[in-house]
């Protein structure tokens, strides 16, 4: 069985540091970018965006490990059934949105308090995705994919699949989560 290569995306992501195209934009340094608390994420917020940064690492270094990085820590928290499986929807969304957006994506390291702008969107579509809010996931879906109207796209289709899933997964999580503070 042969691996074929596949075409590149025009996308890029790009490590968001100090002195960083990004903090430049916003005219601010690392440590005045704001808190990924500022988002109020859930559990299943924080694994989402930092598989994302995992996949962002991967996809912009070559490392595999940072893929593998993101298996372990969805297995740690959802089992390696439903952990892997939201790995895959996460990269679903990833590849979508890598794929159909212009230019570059930003991005934090791995476990970072900190969230660049690029970033705070894609949280805001994830919490919209899992809120099953239409309107807003929309809405940052042509924020990411600086397309005026992404009906059509596939990061809009892949973003409501995980919205889907990680509702189910969140749900299950909680229940977990309260069977344990039962013990």
């Amino acid at each position: 069985m042969a691996l074929l290569k596949r075409r590149r995306p025009t996308a890029t992501a790009t490590r968001d540091t100090e002195g960083s195209e990004e903090g430049q934009d916003r005219g601010l340094s690392h440590d005045e970018l704001p808190c990924v608390a500022s988002m109020h994420p859930s559990s299943l917020d924080l694994l989402a965006l930092n598989i994302a940064r995992c996949f962002c690492h991967g996809w912009s270094s070559g490392r595999l490990a940072a893929w593998e990085h993101a298996f372990q820590m969805a297995d740690e928290q959802l089992g390696p059934v439903q952990g892997s499986a939201f790995v895959a929807r996460v990269i679903a969304f990833m590849r979508a949105l890598m794929r159909e957006r212009t230019g570059g994506l930003h991005y934090m390291s791995v476990g970072c308090t900190r969230i660049c702008e690029d970033e705070e969107t894609l949280m805001r579509a994830v919490q919209s995705a899992f809120c099953n809010d239409t309107g807003a996931l929309k809405m940052a879906v042509a924020e990411l994919t600086r397309m005026p109207q992404p009906e059509c796209t596939y990061t809009l289709l892949a973003a409501q699949a995980l919205g889907a899933f990680g509702s189910r997964a969140g749900h299950d999580f909680a229940a977990e989560r309260h069977r344990q503070s039962l013990n």
